[in-house]
């Protein structure tokens, strides 16, 4: 558990019980945004739980919640070469498991119920890639806008203009580094 700024929490998504609940947030956004089935949306949860990340009061109500798929190279590989255009196409397979070096992640979705949980809930994005960086060497992270808001989200992040253009646009995160907080040996200029 993390706490956020205004007083939300960033906790792991703790269950299959605490997944219906993100699937019927905000009149079942994530499956009507995305195109994802709940069938989809459980498969990937089972294959990669600390993939669903939920932003509550401390009391556990939640606020908002963002998904941030692990990849798999062959994956990073699919969306470069474009056979993957939207999160959607990214099958079971191509999800990393929990263990190893990490060659991407793409934010699948990100949701809140008001503008003080939007942007706790990109300062719980910002602290799980700080994370995945530091701890499983991530460096590449792949976003797709394809609503105004959700650019406007995406370049809060990133800190650069993105376009609601559909595309889905890579990110090296080597450059935000000390902005995440993280340098590691290998990133250090002498």
């Amino acid at each position: 558990m993390d706490v956020l700024p205004r007083g939300f929490v960033l906790v792991g998504c703790r269950d299959e019980a605490m997944l219906r609940a993100v699937l019927s947030f905000r009149a079942g956004f994530l499956t009507s945004i995305s195109a994802t089935t709940p069938e989809q949306a459980f498969s990937r949860f089972r294959r990669c739980p600390t993939a669903f990340c939920c932003v509550t009061d401390p009391a556990g109500e939640l606020h908002g919640y963002f998904i941030l798929l692990p990849l798999m190279s062959t994956a990073v590989e699919k969306i470069r070469s474009g056979a993957v255009t939207a999160g959607r196409h990214i099958l079971e397979e191509d999800l990393a498991d929990g263990a190893g070096p990490l060659p991407g992640a793409y934010l699948s979705v990100v949701c809140a119920t008001t503008w003080l949980a939007r942007a706790a809930t990109v300062a719980g994005i910002v602290v799980r890639l700080r994370r995945l960086y530091a701890e499983r060497g991530l460096r590449r992270l792949f976003v797709r806008a394809a609503t105004e808001e959700g650019a406007t989200i995406a370049a809060r992040l990133t800190e650069r203009p993105i376009a609601a253009d559909g595309r889905i646009h890579e990110i090296d995160l080597t450059q935000f580094a000390s902005d995440i907080g993280v340098v590691t040996e290998g990133d250090r200029q002498e």
